[in-house]
C-alpha cells in the first residue's frame, strides 16, 4: 500500500500488486489524514489527529473503532505529537480473538485491546525495555526487543498481563540497522538488515524452541518474506514472486526530504551474497506521483506490505 493523495477531495490510496504488476486505486475517506499501519488479516490501522485509533478494511471499508487511548497524548513526561505518538501497531489471532498491540514511541510501552473492550490493558515489565516487534505464534504473543531479545507476553492470568523472557539475541550478530519477527510455514523467523553505504543485506535465523535460541535459516522453501521499514509478512511465492525471497520496500519517512527517485524496492534471494534488483524498483517510481503531507509541512512517499 502506497501513501495517501488526494483527487479533488477525495482521499485515495494506491496498492501496488506484486504478483500482477498492476496498481489499484481505491477511495478511502475512512484513512483521510490518517497515519496508518499495515498489518494482517486485511486490516490496516489508522491514527487519526484526535488520537482516535480504529481498524479499517482497505477493500470493504469495513472498520471497527477502538477505545480510546488516554496515554498516547502523554507518554511520561513527554507530550507528544499524534502522527508520532505510536511506534508500532498490529492485530493478531491469539486463539480464537483478533488483538490490536500497540507500542508507543517514546516510552516504548506496550498495551492491547480486543474488540469490544472498554479500555486498553497496559503490559508491565519489570525492566525498562526497548520493543521493536510483536508476533503471534502457536498462540503465543511474543515481542523482540532492540537488542533481540525475546519476551512471552501472558496477556492472562490472576494478576493480570506478565512479560517473561525466554531467549537472547544470537550471540555472533552486531550493527543491524532493523530487526523483525515473522512466523513462516509454522516456523518463528528473526530477519536482520543490515545497510552499509546504501547496500542492503539480510540474515535469517530460525527459532528452536526446545533448545530456546535462534539457529541459522538459509532457506524459506517456497516462501518469500516481504519487508518494510516497520514490519514483516511471509507469503507463498506466486507468479512473479520468486520463491527464498527477501522483498524490502522502503519509504523516507525517517527522511522527508529524501528525494522521490531515491524510494526503491529491492529484491534479495538469501542463497546469494549479491543483492538482485528488481524491475519493480521502476513500477514504484512510477507510480509514486504524489506523497502525503506531514504534519509540519513536508511530504513523504511511503510504503505497506498489506496481505488481503
Amino acid at each position: 500500500m502506497l501513501g495517501e493523495y488526494t483527487e479533488g477531495e477525495v482521499s485515495v490510496r494506491q496498492f501496488l500488486s506484486l504478483t500482477r504488476f498492476k496498481i489499484y486505486k481505491f477511495p478511502l475517506p475512512e484513512a483521510n489524514g490518517c497515519r496508518c499501519w499495515g498489518t494482517s488479516h486485511g486490516w490496516i490501522v489508522t491514527l487519526s489527529q484526535s488520537f482516535a485509533i480504529r481498524l479499517v478494511n482497505p477493500l470493504t471499508r469495513a472498520c471497527l473503532d477502538l477505545p480510546h487511548h488516554s496515554m498516547l497524548r502523554s507518554q511520561g513526561d513527554i507530550e507528544v505529537d499524534w502522527f508520532a505518538a505510536i511506534q508500532k501497531a498490529v492485530v493478531l489471532k491469539v486463539r480464537d480473538d483478533f488483538v490490536m498491540m500497540v507500542i508507543y514511541r517514546y516510552n516504548r510501552c506496550l498495551s492491547f485491546a480486543k474488540y469490544g473492550d472498554g479500555s486498553w490493558t497496559v503490559v508491565p515489565f519489570s525492566n525498562p525495555v526497548y520493543l521493536v516487534n510483536i508476533v503471534c505464534f502457536k498462540d503465543r504473543v511474543l515481542v523482540l526487543t532492540m537488542v533481540g531479545t525475546l519476551i512471552l507476553i501472558e496477556m492472562e492470568g490472576p494478576d493480570g498481563p506478565r512479560a517473561r523472557c525466554i531467549a537472547s539475541s544470537p550471540g555472533d550478530e552486531r550493527g543491524w540497522e532493523n530487526m523483525y519477527m515473522v512466523e513462516s510455514s509454522e516456523s518463528l523467523l528473526l530477519v536482520l538488515r543490515y545497510n552499509h553505504r546504501s547496500t542492503h543485506r539480510f540474515k535469517v535465523y530460525k527459532f528452536d524452541i526446545f533448545k530456546r535460541k535462534w539457529m541459522a535459516a538459509v532457506d524459506l522453501g517456497n516462501n518469500v518474506l516481504l519487508v518494510d521499514d516497520y514490519g514483516c509478512t511471509s507469503v507463498s511465492a506466486c507468479g512473479s514472486i520468486k520463491p527464498n525471497c527477501i522483498y524490502f520496500a522502503q519509504d523516507n519517512l525517517r527522511s522527508p526530504m529524501v528525494p522521490q527517485q531515491e524510494l526503491k524496492m529491492i529484491v534479495c534471494n538469501i542463497k546469494l551474497t549479491e543483492l538482485v534488483f528488481s524491475d519493480l524498483m521502476l513500477l514504484v517510481f512510477m507510480t509514486v506521483q504524489c506523497g502525503q503531507r506531514l504534519p509540519f509541512g513536508r511530504k513523504y512517499f511511503s510504503f505497506w506490505f498489506v496481505y488481503v
